[in-house]
This record gives C-alpha cells, sequence and structure tokens, in this order.
C-alpha cells in the first residue's frame, strides 16, 4: 500500500498529545513497529509473516468462496493503522469512566480491587496531565479494562459479494428490501447472511482471531463503500477516506497462471 500520508501525525492525538518513547514502551510497541507503521508497510500488533499469511490467507478465502479478490477493496480500519482510536473513544480518566468502560467491554461490573489496580496501572505511566485523550493502541488492554487486546476492523467493498448475499436471502424466502439485507445504522450486510454465504471467508476471521489473539471483525459493503454518516454519527462513519489502510490481496490467476 501507499505510506500513509499523515505520516508522524498520525502520533498526535486531536488534544495535541504527542506519542513518547515511555508511551510505547509501556504499551509495549516498538520503535520498530511504529517505523513500520509510518512507512506503510505493517499495521501494529502484526510481524512481516503474519501480515503476509493474513493476506494471502483472506485472498485465498474469497477466491474459495467464489469472489475474485480483485472485486473486492479491503481495507484495515482502527487504532492498528491510526495508533489512536476514533474520537469517539476517549480515554477513561475519572473512576466512573473506568468502570462505565469495564461494563461495556466485559459486560459487568469490576470489582474494587480490579478498579484500583485499573487506577494505579493509569497512574503508573499517566500520573498527571498531560495525557492522551483518546485510547492509543492497545491501551484498554495494558491498563486491564478490556481483557483482549484492540482488534482488527476489515471492512470489504463489493458488489458482488453483495449481490451473492441477496441472491441467498431471496433463496431462502426473504423478502429483499434493504432492511433485510442490511445493518439499520451503518448499512453493512448483515452478519448472518455474510455467515451462510461467505463461509470460507467467516472461517478466516475466526482462524486468524486466535493464531493474532486478537479479535478479527468483518463488515461488507457495496463496492463505493460505506455512505459517509459524518452528520448522524460524527467518527463513527466509516466511509471511504484518504488515510485509509488498503489491503491488496492476491488475485485469482487463469489456467496458464496469468493473472
Amino acid at each position: 500500500m501507499e505510506p500513509i500520508g499523515l505520516r508522524q501525525s498520525l502520533l498526535r492525538d486531536d488534544s495535541g498529545y504527542r506519542v513518547t518513547a515511555q508511551d510505547l514502551e509501556y504499551l509495549s510497541i516498538s520503535r520498530g513497529s511504529i517505523d513500520s507503521l509510518l512507512s506503510g508497510d505493517l499495521p501494529l500488533g502484526f510481524s512481516a509473516i503474519s501480515y503476509e499469511a493474513f493476506v494471502d490467507d483472506l485472498g485465498q478465502a474469497l477466491r474459495d468462496d467464489g469472489i475474485d479478490p480483485r472485486e473486492v477493496d479491503v481495507r484495515l480500519k482502527g487504532s492498528s493503522t491510526a495508533f489512536f482510536a476514533g474520537r469517539h473513544k476517549t480515554l477513561p480518566e475519572t473512576r466512573s469512566e473506568i468502570i462505565n468502560s469495564f461494563r461495556q467491554l466485559r459486560g459487568r461490573l469490576p470489582q474494587v480491587f480490579e478498579i484500583r489496580e485499573i487506577e494505579r496501572r493509569f497512574n503508573e505511566r499517566w500520573p498527571s496531565r498531560p495525557r492522551p485523550l483518546r485510547r492509543p493502541f492497545d491501551v484498554m488492554y495494558t491498563v486491564g479494562i478490556d481483557r483482549v487486546p484492540s482488534d482488527y476492523d476489515l471492512q470489504l467493498s463489493s458488489d458482488a459479494v453483495v449481490a451473492k448475499c441477496e441472491k441467498y436471502a431471496e433463496q431462502v424466502g426473504l423478502v429483499l428490501t434493504r432492511e433485510t439485507t442490511h445493518h439499520d445504522v451503518y448499512n453493512y450486510i448483515r452478519s448472518d447472511l455474510i455467515q451462510a454465504t461467505m463461509p470460507h471467508v467467516t472461517r478466516f476471521a475466526s482462524l486468524m482471531s486466535d493464531a493474532l489473539r486478537r479479535d478479527v471483525s468483518i463488515a461488507v459493503f457495496e463496492s463505493c463503500g460505506p455512505p459517509d454518516l459524518s452528520a448522524e454519527v460524527a467518527d463513527l462513519s466509516s466511509h471511504f477516506q484518504g488515510g485509509d489502510w488498503t489491503i491488496t490481496c492476491p488475485g485469482t490467476t487463469d489456467e496458464s497462471g496469468q493473472p
């Protein structure tokens, strides 16, 4: 992919906080990983070996599901490619914010000792201001609010995949409307249709989640990509943007071995 246009500005959130060497050490992110991110070579959390397998296996999964990877626009979204999460995800600061974040991510209330431990971990790195306003990659896992590291959000945009899902929906007797095929707010194809029509891609996400020890989620849209919902949901809109991390999977070859 092309080097990320934002370059060094990735290491600064919109409050002006600049990432320090101490932050990287605290988050267990090597300088080499940052260099690979800024050069556009590797998202955070990947090695060259795992990223090559990720790209190759996704391409094979698409082919096994009857889709030529060249018909799919693939983008990796989130803090693995932007370092900071979106502006809708602020770094918890007060005890109440810590508890609410814990409940959201774990589905239960933290015990008192867990709250104190999380506060200790925050203060170990950021005992006072300045501290990031937005969430750096893996920070919620590092401080103990989340039980798993930051995930990988794959965005697949392909009219061919959408048509495959719509055909299946009609075959099983669904009345074909946007409400039956698309999410009400974010407009991606409903996950049950993806599971039914793209079993190899679904299995790819499951196997990679286990192998990388990070959740891999997949959202599918038409080839034009997600609609721009900035006016409705602000930073939750996942429409195509200039700094997106795009992935080119190996394409289908003909019998002569030529693409």
